[in-house]
């Protein structure tokens, strides 16, 4: 299976992924280290970069105008998706 998500906002603009473009993704229920992966965190879905910190920690990367990262427990993160491919139009 697939899945085309909507991107919703700038906030992965640094990684070439901006409002509107639609992000090809693959269900992944766990983190996938260096990988854009779709999350629930917060009770909200989020497109970011994950970094694996150790076995219980990530990095949660975003970059619009400026590097943004959080630190996050495994446990609180739903992995979803991770990113595969990113389509827009010109």
């Amino acid at each position: 299976k697939v899945f085309l998500y909507l991107a919703p906002d700038d906030s992965m603009r640094g990684f070439r992924i901006h409002k509107g473009d639609l992000v090809l993704t693959v269900p992944a229920q766990s983190p996938v280290n260096g990988a854009i992966m779709l999350i629930n965190y917060n009770q909200h879905r989020y497109l970011r970069k994950i970094k694996m910190l150790d076995d219980r920690k990530v990095l949660l990367q975003s970059y619009d105008r400026e590097f943004e990262s959080e630190t996050a427990q495994i446990a609180d993160i739903g992995f979803i998706c991770r990113c595969v491919r990113v389509t827009f139009e010109l």
